[in-house]
């Protein structure tokens, strides 16, 4: 026991002893907080981000009048939430209803219109899926900055 002890004591006093490594996960959470504290999502933001969830609602409503209640929100994207996703949910959409009707057309021409409100609201990213599954545009308006 008092040999252990000694060599406790000459490890962790002479540096030897070298903390426990960061995980991969507490590494990316470490850079997410840095980003987050650089570039905070503030209340211009936040209302920007609130209309066009309104607009990109009213677009697809007007697309797909037999769809009930189509949900338009806000996702975080790989960067956290300061740089975010516009999407559309419904149970009806697939891979293909940008691909087959008006909807990718139209979709990319409202891109298009509110392009520089997107990138001040720091919308990565529009698009629409359901559940898991999620179908993009293929539009990304800013790109996130560099750490």
């Amino acid at each position: 026991m008092k040999h252990f002890v000694l060599l406790a004591f000459f490890f962790v006093f002479t540096g030897c002893a070298s903390p426990p490594k960061r995980s991969a996960a507490q590494r990316w959470d470490d850079e997410r907080a840095a980003l987050q504290r650089a570039h905070p999502v503030t209340p211009e933001i936040q209302e920007t981000r609130d209309k066009l969830v309104q607009e990109y609602r009213t677009l697809l409503t007007e697309l797909f009048p037999s769809f009930n209640e189509i949900g338009v929100r806000v996702f975080p994207n790989a960067y956290g939430m300061e740089w975010a996703q516009l999407m559309a949910e419904h149970s009806m959409f697939t891979p293909y209803t940008f691909d087959i009707g008006p909807a990718g057309p139209a979709v990319k021409r409202w891109i298009a219109e509110h392009y520089t409100e997107l990138q001040r609201a720091r919308i990565t990213t529009v698009g629409l899926g359901f559940g898991n599954a999620t179908y993009y545009t293929g539009i990304k308006p800013p790109s996130p900055p560099e750490l």
